[in-house]
């Protein structure tokens, strides 16, 4: 008798704490069976970093851009298509045409990330050809020629572009400090 109280009361309290938590208690008489193990998801891949080609047209022999320096570039920009004469689709802007080359602090995030990545260790004289994937480039963003003016993407969202750029000049930007 002893035993089946003892059996009873176990029972009961291990009712009461399922009820606690929630759970439904298992009805002692019916055999359960663990649940089956749910294998576990393995996280999903990263997307590798989308990967810049870089091509020396010409070697430069001049000084050497790197972060920090203000460059002085030409440049000449296509949409990239693989379908055409050296992959050059549409042109979307050139320094050149316009007669004025571009200047800008090399590191300083004011150009887009394949330029900020592709410049640096050309040198001076020398002729440069980028590849640039949209991550490094515009992304999923439309590039108007007007901004603001609905006239349309000169670049369109999710383009590569295809860039020849040609290192013109660097120069060493020193700041005074006031004594």
């Amino acid at each position: 008798m002893m035993r089946a109280a003892a059996w009873i009361a176990a029972v009961a309290s291990l009712t009461a704490a399922a009820y606690a938590v929630g759970e439904q208690p298992a009805d002692p008489k019916v055999a359960t069976q663990p649940a089956p193990a749910v294998p576990p998801v393995p996280p999903q891949p990263q997307a590798p970093e989308a990967a810049l080609l870089v091509t020396d047209l010409v070697m430069g022999v001049g000084d050497e851009a790197l972060p920090g320096m203000i460059v002085i570039v030409h440049y000449t920009g296509w949409l990239y298509d693989p379908g055409a004469k050296d992959f050059r689709g549409i042109q979307f802007d050139s320094s050149r045409e316009r007669g004025q080359p571009l200047s800008f602090p090399l590191g300083a995030g004011r150009v887009i990330r394949g330029w900020e990545q592709g410049i640096p260790g050309m040198k001076i004289g020398g002729t440069r050809r980028l590849v640039i994937p949209p991550e490094l480039a515009y992304g999923s963003r439309c590039v108007e020629k007007y901004p603001g003016s609905g006239g349309g993407c000169v670049i369109p969202p999710n383009s590569t572009l295809l860039f020849e750029i040609e290192l013109l000049a660097v120069e060493t930007i020193t700041l005074k400090t006031d004594q």
